[in-house]
This record gives C-alpha cells, structure tokens and sequence, in this order.
C-alpha cells in the first residue's frame, strides 16, 4: 500500500514537471509578454489618445478668472486715497466652423490605423522569429539525443576493443584509440547540451523570460508539407502581409497631411461668451456680459501654402513610390522561399538516403570488427560517419521545416497548426 501511494505521489511530481510549449502557446506568449508587441501596443495608445484629444477640441473650454486690484491715487474732490478693484467670471467659448480641426482629426484617424499596421507588422516578425527558434531548439534536442547515443556507441566500442585486447586479437593502440574516441564522443555530448541551453534561452529572450527553464519545444520536425501553386502563395501574400497594408495606410496619412496644408488658408469661426462681476468693493456687484463672434478667413501668405502644398503632394507620390517597392519586395520573397521549400525537400531526400546507408554500413562494420575481420580504424571512421550523417539530417529536416516556415511568413499566415 505504501509503495502504491509512493508510485502515485512520484507520478504527479513527473507530470507537473513535464513542460512544453506547443507553437500555438508560443505565439500566445509573444503576443501577450513580447516586448516590441508591448511597444507597439503603446504606440496605438499614443495615437488613439491624440485623436480624442482633437476630437474633445470641438467641445466648449470653459474657463474660471479672477482679479483683484489694488492702486493709488485714487482722486475724489478733496483728497488722494488707495482703492481697489475686485472682478471674478466665467467665459466660454468653442469653435463652430474649423477646416484645420476637422482634417487634423482625419489624419489622426490614418495615423492611428497605420500604428495598427506597424503593430502587424511587429507581430508577424516576432512570431516567426520565436517559432524558428522553437524549430531548431527541437533540432538541438535531437542533436542531443544523437550526442548521447554517440556517446552509448562509443563505449560499446571500446568494451568490444578491450574484451578483443585480453584475449590478445588486437594491440593496445586499439584500445587508444577506442577511448580517445570515447572522449571525444563526451566532449561533443557536453557541446551540444550547451547549444541547446544557448538556444532555449534565445527563446525565452523573445518572450521575455515567460518559459520555466525545463520546458521542451512540443513540435515535430515534419518530413513533408503539401505544396500548392506559387500564384496561390503569391495571391495569399498581397492579400495578407501586414507590410502591405502599412505602406497603403501611409498613403492615406500623407493624403490627410496634404489636406491638413490645404486647409491653412481656409475660413474658421468661433463663438465666446464671458460673464464677470466687477466692482470696488468685496463680493463686486456689477454684472457685465460679452458675446462675441469671430469670423477668419486667410487669404494670401505670399505663397507659402501653395508650395507647402505641392510638397506634401510630392510625398504623396514618395509614398505610392514606397508600396510598389514593398510589393515587389514581397513577390521576390515568396519566389524565393517557394524555391527554397522544393530545393530542401530534395536535400533531405538525399540526407535521408545517406542516413540510411550510414547506418547500415556501421552496423555491418562493428559486426565485422567484432569477428576480427576488420581493424579499428575502419570501425571508428565507419562510427564518425554515420555520426555526420545523423547530425547532417537533423540539420536538413530543420533547413526545410525553416524554409516552410519562411513561406508562411511570406504569405503572412500565421503557423499555429503547422507543427
């Protein structure tokens, strides 16, 4: 009974140990904890605040003033004397008609959706830099686990060299050489556990420390991923990328500037009204009320808005300018990445292949060495190469899974299910 309750109890502690993160729950995170996001997300305040402050510009201000006077001489028919003055009010007053206001709040309405766009744009980046570096922290788990059979295969050798040595079959340099490959096969083990530890915590730099320090990349590395048209990637990416969508949301902000400038010599008018008690004595008596109109309408500045105009319409062709870049820029990158996803595929094809013929020729090796048909040598250079070919497989499943991932990026899709 007591080594049930053991079982159990040490079963739980295994099972609130056994972290992952999946890429669904990393993109989560970079959302939610990524700096950059975060900084993104501050910026669209910035722009939402400065909108509603020029929005509440249209409402009436309403202000309080008081004054107190005091001066000499004060003349009366006999005499010189101090006096005081004493007023207190209120005054109002609002904008009824406002060109400049109204476009400025239209280009605050652009800016704020192209801060929106920047923060797509953030978001894409980070995603896809925090799931490449999940991909090859799994690549660096396999190549873990590759080290530490190295590792196994290596004083298997070395057992079979030393049991061939007391019966006499071989010299000592053979078994030399066993455990200088031994080692080596340690020293590898311990480089490779130390990469991993640099690559997780590259991670968990992008998702600003959030990972608990035994979490494990819960990805497959995936042999095959099914491949549509390039027109259908490269109609997906014009429709998708958020770089895209920016660089047209800043055609509309120069847009807006240009109507910004245009409305400087356009007309304006303005209502105050003002209330105020003034008199030489405290509280004040005398009541006093203003109304006032006031109607602007600038019409010459010696052409200083026509030439701004003509500017901030050049800008406007800078920025048409920019998006045909941009677009040319995303075509490149989806020809690319859709050529690298077929070139990488055969790549791995050939690793595979290599892989497998690797195995079969150490595996037939040791056997060999084994019945004393072939000498050390063979067998550890037979051993360093399957090794490579091992290690050399991993790195091409991961230089195609990271081409694909580089598609999707292109495309602007988000790799949640992908792996």
């Amino acid at each position: 009974m007591r080594f049930r309750i053991f079982t159990f109890f040490l079963f739980l502690f295994a099972f609130s140990n056994a972290y992952g993160v999946t890429c669904e729950e990393l993109i989560q995170l970079v959302r939610s904890k990524n700096l950059d996001v975060k900084s993104g997300s501050v910026s669209i305040d910035v722009s939402r605040y400065s909108l509603f402050a020029d929005k509440k510009s249209y409402f009436p201000k309403v202000s309080f003033n008081a004054q107190f006077q005091e001066f000499y001489p004060y003349q009366t028919m006999f005499s010189k004397s101090w006096n005081q003055n004493y007023s207190y009010g209120l005054t109002a007053s609002f904008d009824v008609l406002n060109f400049q206001k109204r476009n400025k709040i239209e280009l605050d309405e652009k800016l704020l959706e192209t801060s929106k766009r920047e923060l797509s744009v953030t978001v894409l980046n980070s995603v896809y830099n925090a799931v490449g570096l999940l991909l090859n922290l799994k690549a660096k788990e396999e190549i873990v686990k590759i080290k530490k059979k190295n590792v196994e295969d290596s004083k298997k050798i070395l057992k079979a060299t030393e049991e061939r040595y007391k019966k006499g079959f071989v010299l000592i340099t053979d078994v030399l050489k066993a455990q200088a490959d031994l080692q080596k096969a340690l020293s590898d083990f311990e480089n490779a556990k130390l990469d991993y530890k640099e690559t997780f915590n590259d991670l968990n730099e992008v998702v600003d420390y959030a990972l608990k320090e035994n979490e494990k990349p819960e990805v497959i590395l995936k042999e095959k991923f099914p491949l549509k048209s390039l027109d259908y990637y490269l109609h997906l990416a014009f429709k998708n990328r958020p770089e895209i969508k920016k660089a047209k949301s800043e055609i509309k902000v120069a847009k807006a500037e240009l109507n910004l400038q245009k409305s400087t010599l356009s007309p304006s008018l303005s209502v105050s009204a003002s209330w105020n008690k003034m008199d030489t004595t405290f509280p004040p008596d005398d009541n006093n009320y203003s109304l006032s109109l006031t109607f602007s309408y600038p019409f010459f500045d010696s052409g200083v808005t026509k030439f701004k105009v003509l500017s901030e319409s050049r800008k406007v062709f800078l920025k048409e300018l920019a998006l045909k870049k941009i677009e040319n820029a995303v075509k490149k990158e989806v020809i690319n990445a859709y050529i690298a996803v077929k070139s990488k595929s055969e790549v791995l094809k050939s690793a595979f292949s290599f892989l497998s013929f690797s195995r079969k020729a150490y595996d037939r090796t040791l056997k060999e060495y084994e019945l004393g048909v072939t000498d050390i040598v063979n067998l550890l250079q037979t051993h360093s190469a399957y090794v490579s070919a091992q290690e050399n497989y991993i790195n091409a499943l991961l230089s195609y899974n990271l081409a694909v991932l580089q598609l999707l990026k292109a495309t602007g899709e988000m790799p949640g299910g992908t792996w």
